[in-house]
């Protein structure tokens, strides 16, 4: 039963750990790309996969 609450905790911190590095990832990425993509006008439906 202890075992079984250790490894729940460990997996709830692990994922909890996940995601606030994806988040930063995701915040650092934003700092590095912010102002590149936000004025490009393409014409029509054209869109690059990923923005």
């Amino acid at each position: 039963e202890d075992k079984e609450m250790l490894e729940d905790l460990i997996a709830a911190a692990v994922n909890q750990a996940m995601k606030a590095a994806q988040e930063k990832a995701n915040e650092e990425m934003q700092k590095i790309t912010g102002g590149m993509m936000g004025g490009l006008n393409l014409p029509g439906n054209f869109k690059i996969p990923g923005l």
